[in-house]
């Protein structure tokens, strides 16, 4: 989601305090009240903004420039005379393709941002302004509810104070609502074009607890900077979703994609890896394990030494950041290690993007993925492919293209939900909680390629035929069809390789057949950890008792496609 800054106004009531420049450059602890505002929005994963400047706008543009040293990217519309706040949005039109957000540059507030979007996007409204219970609606505006959420009234600056919601300055808008603005007259979006679409029952309103604050007055720059002095800890919250892959497994590895090129499909699920990234004063680094119980720390330096432990994993990603500053690091994970989703990778992938945002770097999702490969596979030895990383960092259902040159190219399934629930329901995941073998797999299968087994290599050219046609069964054919497209790929990978499978699996397998299943597969490298099935919605319960009457564990989930999520927030 892109943002809009709106930054043109002449800030008379702050002329007093402020003169030589625009009263969203007022400066608060050091730093123009604006700069706060943007470092908001790209702890909220809005990095593309574009700020509407008219008065003194040169103040503005050659502070921030083109954003990159704020970590954003910024472009600029001019305003050459007072537009209003509509007429100023109208004038930016051109940057928009899809849903964005539109905010007062004088005003700061450290919310959720993504889930006011979600809550607009299920909406069919043009706007959805972010609300907040005051005690009064002077200097803003006041707002009537209703049970749906849709704004009754919408009134400016009301002359009759009185308690209730009131506008934070903060808008989530679509691509609709410059079909209301006339770019011929000086418009205001809450004098002119908020009260039209609350009346037409097109505007919306998202509530929120946290309140907002703005340095529109002399008074209320002092209480900012009264708040922004007082001494504050950051802290990040991100997670990544382990993903089930359905076919081309195995090919995704470098020293095979680089000499045949690899194809996988695999979809991330709501289950994460997550940690919390805390700053403290200590001046140490301390990592905390919940699913092991295990916890290091480790003091400040340039370089932590490997040992072979588990804990090499997040060294790895602290040296090859630098960081080197004191935080505590507490890791829990969804789904049970060794797991073969890529749980592992997962954490790789939410781990640098928690250190990237605590340390105020740009989130770019192809960057971080490869990185999670660099630290993995090349730092550390780890074996496996490069498929988990982009799946956890990308979410979503995604064919995912490895070429000879090493570029990587991602190509999303755009499911509606009908189709989407059809196939949640066909699908079960059980974890074995065998023990998995990995590297012996991998080292087994490079062996039988640079042998040229024929078998072997027919199996994965079969492993890669069949990852395009999962992508289009996916979107086209009916459920059965994934079935026994899951079936096809699970024989094509046990022909690949004799470690793939055990005695225990193959007879989790034809039970599953036995059951009424379409088609199943082992995930991950193989020779444990999690069972996929495919299977009729009737034929469920029979297989669910069935398989876990021989030990397994059902894992409920759905499909997600958020991907790599972060928040920082402040206390």
């Amino acid at each position: 989601m892109k943002a809009l800054i709106l930054a043109g106004g002449f800030g008379t009531k702050l002329k007093e305090v402020i003169h030589d420049r625009p009263k969203v450059m007022a400066p608060i602890n050091g730093k123009p009240f604006l700069e706060h505002v943007i470092s908001q929005l790209k702890n909220s994963g809005i990095e593309e903004i574009i700020i509407s400047i008219g008065y003194l706008g040169d103040y503005i543009s050659n502070y921030f420039g083109d954003g990159e040293d704020f970590g954003v990217d910024i472009k600029y519309s001019i305003e050459d005379y007072p537009l209003g706040t509509a007429g100023a949005l109208k004038k930016a039109e051109k940057y928009f393709n899809d849903t964005f957000l539109t905010l007062n540059g004088d005003t700061f507030l450290d919310t959720d941002l993504s889930r006011a979007e979600i809550f607009h996007k299920k909406r069919k409204g043009v706007a959805s302004i972010l609300i907040v219970k005051r005690k009064t609606s002077l200097e803003t505006a006041h707002i009537l509810l209703r049970k749906d959420g849709k704004i009754k009234s919408y009134v400016e600056k009301p002359k009759l104070d009185q308690a209730g919601y009131v506008s934070s300055g903060y808008y989530i808008c679509n691509l609709k609502i410059f079909d209301h603005i006339d770019p011929k007259k000086r418009l205001s979006l809450e004098n002119d074009i908020f009260p039209v679409l609350a009346k037409k029952n097109l505007l919306y309103g998202y509530t929120i607890k946290e309140d907002f604050i703005d340095v529109g007055t002399p008074e209320r720059y002092k209480e900012v900077i009264s708040i922004f002095s007082k001494e504050k800890i950051k802290v990040v919250e991100a997670k990544a979703p382990v993903r089930i892959s359905f076919a081309g497994g195995g090919s995704d590895v470098l020293w095979y994609f680089k000499k045949y090129g690899g194809k996988v499909v695999s979809g991330s699920i709501n289950k994460y890896a997550n940690i919390l990234i805390t700053e403290n004063k200590e001046q140490k680094i301390n990592i905390l394990l919940l699913d092991f119980q295990r916890q290091e720390a480790y003091p400040l330096k340039k370089y932590l030494a490997y040992d072979g432990s588990i804990f090499d994993l997040y060294k790895a990603v602290i040296n090859r950041l630098g960081i080197n500053r004191g935080i505590d690091i507490v890791v829990r994970g969804d789904v049970p290690p060794a797991s073969g989703l890529g749980s592992s990778s997962a954490v790789t992938v939410a781990l640098i993007g928690g250190l990237l945002r605590l340390t105020g770097r740009r989130i770019i999702k192809e960057n971080i993925s490869r990185l999670a490969v660099e630290v993995e596979r090349d730092l550390l030895k780890i074996p496996g492919g490069w498929q988990d990383q982009f799946a956890s960092a990308f979410g979503g259902l995604n064919l995912i293209e490895f070429t000879k040159k090493g570029d990587v190219k991602i190509t999303a399934l755009n499911l509606n939900e009908i189709r989407l629930k059809k196939i949640e329901k066909s699908l079960l995941l059980f974890y074995l909680g065998a023990k998995r073998s990995e590297k012996e797999q991998q080292e087994y299968l490079k062996t039988e390629i640079s042998k040229k087994n024929k078998k072997t290599i027919k199996s994965m050219e079969t492993l890669k035929y069949l990852a395009e046609e999962f992508y289009k069964s996916l979107e086209e054919k009916k459920v059965k069809e994934l079935g026994l497209l899951l079936d096809q790929a699970w024989q094509a990978k046990k022909s690949s390789s004799k470690k793939v499978t055990t005695d225990l699996i193959d007879r989790i397998y034809k039970e599953s057949i036995k059951k009424g299943a379409w088609g199943g597969k082992i995930l991950g490298a193989g020779g444990g950890g999690c069972f996929l099935v495919c299977a009729p919605a009737n034929k469920h319960k029979t297989i669910i008792r069935s398989l876990t009457s021989m030990g397994l564990i059902q894992i409920p989930f759905n499909f997600e496609f958020g991907g790599l999520q972060v928040k920082l927030y402040e206390t």
